[in-house]
């Protein structure tokens, strides 16, 4: 019985992380995706001031 919770808890563990990571990621492309706006338009703007 023991095992038995030891394993199920190791496995919500992995799916909380894995779940976490999805998550991460997907923010981060978003980041990446809102710097490079902002990179842009920056560079764009110190070029024409």
């Amino acid at each position: 019985m023991e095992r038995l919770l030891l394993k199920l808890r190791i496995e919500a563990n992995t799916l909380a992380d894995i779940a976490c990571n999805g998550a991460y990621a997907k923010l981060n492309k978003q980041f990446e995706i809102l710097f490079q706006a902002c990179r842009s338009c920056h560079k764009s703007y110190r070029k024409n001031p």
